[in-house]
């Protein structure tokens, strides 16, 4: 349990870039496959009919991986026979550092990409992902003395773990909240 946090931030780093990726190639299939001048013909009363689709598209793919880490994590706290607000911290923990960043780089994705039509997309995408990311720590830190706001940024761009280099127990974990 100690090391779980520590092992999650790596999978959330890269779940985060996959929804990024995902963003950005549902709207480049859209232009692939001429959908957005094929829709408009086709419907003409509501033309948000496409990107509304496309972040259902996204959503819907958040919540599946939310619901497939809710399952197993709580096929071990149902096992061990946990007191419920561990379960509701799971849940809370999961829907934080999973479903929300999750639904959000894939907006961003998609964002990204309407604005940017070419191969190019994927340099800010990219830049964009490592200024969220928890990982960003890494190249955050040796700014942090410099400047004096640079964790005040860190701290509000950051769509993961805030610290998950130091080893947390139950004594001195911090508080889920949304």
């Amino acid at each position: 349990p100690v090391l779980a946090i520590n092992q999650m931030v790596y999978g959330q780093a890269v779940l985060t870039f996959v929804f990024m990726m995902l963003g950005i190639e549902i709207k480049r299939e859209e232009r692939r496959e001429h959908l957005d001048e094929l829709l408009p013909s086709i419907i003409q009363k509501n033309l948000l009919i496409t990107p509304i689709c496309q972040m259902l598209t996204v959503c819907l793919a958040a919540v599946l991986i939310s619901l497939v880490l809710v399952i197993t994590c709580m096929i071990r706290i149902i096992a061990d026979h946990a007191p419920s607000i561990w379960v509701t911290q799971s849940v809370s923990a999961i829907v934080l550092h999973f479903f929300l960043p999750c639904i959000i780089t894939g907006m961003l994705g998609l964002l990204i990409s309407s604005i940017n039509k070419g191969k190019s997309v994927y340099l800010p995408a990219s830049i964009f992902w490592i200024v969220t990311s928890s990982l960003s720590a890494y190249f955050i830190r040796p700014i942090l003395p410099a400047l004096s706001t640079a964790k005040t940024i860190y701290n509000m761009f950051n769509l993961g773990f805030l610290n998950f280099q130091m080893f947390r127990n139950i004594m001195n974990t911090s508080e889920t909240e949304f």
